[in-house]
């Protein structure tokens, strides 16, 4: 069986050689088989070597570092462009695969036959920047809970957990490339009922300082991340996004004094999602109508804001 993986690294060079070895230690796989695309924004003689020496199939995609297009989904989906076959991993530069990952994905994909085009996602080991085992609570959704520096962080995906089975790249690559940040939910929705969950964690994410982003909201950010949302919404109608879209117009609202409307439509399809989050989105909507202020000290109080145009109260 053959196989892409599609390794993407923005700017940091710290830790792609940590991941690279990852697929090179591979157990129960023949590399010859593997096709590695590294898609980054920089030139590098000694990482460019390594690929070249220790992957007999391989391309490098360096692209413009001063292109302001450098986003998750555009990342992904350049690399995706270049897959020459249609079983892809996935792989950012800080993660790392298990020695089994591979050769276990494999075993799975042969006795799949319902579909053409689907999404394989498992669990995850989560670790600091040492790789050293972090403590968290395993949720039966699949999501991780855990404490880092007295913050609560919630993690249910995990791009690097993810593998796609792809027949029309055309098509993924122009939905993803719209994606900024949520690439991971990005696909679990264009892909809805095609997804086969893996109860076994193949694959190692590192938590470190440069990827904890997503604690600190400037406005450009969450800005962008409610276009992705709505962008995913708008395609795939998966109703779970209007969370988030809902989400990130209060916050918007809240911290920036925008004015992004929130619809009669919007609100229904909101608190019409049944399910064991429902009082906590009845509680949130109840606290941006009622308890502005009180909204605005307690996002405040736990994140990160940074070109805060708006005075503490």
């Amino acid at each position: 069986m053959k196989a892409s993986v599609v390794i993407i690294d923005y700017k940091r060079k710290k830790y792609i050689l940590d991941a690279l070895q990852s697929i090179k230690n591979q157990k129960g796989i023949d590399l010859n088989d593997i096709e590695v695309i590294v898609v980054k924004y920089y030139q590098d003689e000694k990482i460019d070597n390594y690929i070249k020496e220790n992957f007999p199939n391989h391309k490098i995609i360096n692209l413009d570092p001063n292109d302001p297009d450098h986003y998750v989904g555009r990342t992904f989906s350049e690399g995706i462009k270049a897959a020459s076959n249609n079983l892809i991993f996935l792989l950012e530069d800080d993660d790392m695969f298990t020695e089994n990952k591979i050769s276990r994905i494999f075993e799975i994909v042969k006795k799949i036959k319902n579909y053409d085009e689907y999404l394989i996602i498992h669990k995850f080991i989560v670790t600091d920047e040492s790789l050293k085992k972090l403590e968290y609570i395993e949720r039966k959704d699949g999501s991780v809970v855990l404490n880092i520096n007295n913050r609560i962080i919630t993690l249910k995906y995990n791009n690097s957990s993810i593998i796609l089975h792809v027949k029309d790249k055309n098509k993924l690559i122009d939905y993803l490339r719209k994606i900024c940040y949520v690439a991971d939910q990005a696909l679990v929705c264009y892909f809805n009922k095609r997804i086969i969950k893996i109860d076994e964690p193949l694959t190692y994410y590192r938590r470190h300082e440069e990827n904890v982003s997503g604690s600190k909201f400037d406005r450009k950010k969450l800005e962008l991340e409610l276009q992705d949302y709505q962008h995913i919404y708008e395609k795939t109608k998966c109703k779970n996004q209007i969370d988030g879209i809902i989400i990130y117009k209060i916050r918007l609202n809240i911290l920036y004094n925008a004015n992004y409307k929130i619809s009669l439509k919007e609100y229904m399809e909101y608190l019409l999602l049944f399910d064991k989050s429902y009082i906590r989105r009845l509680l949130r909507i109840i606290l941006y109508k009622l308890f502005k202020n009180y909204l605005k000290r307690r996002y405040m109080g736990k994140i990160y804001i940074t070109d805060l145009n708006i005075q503490n109260t």
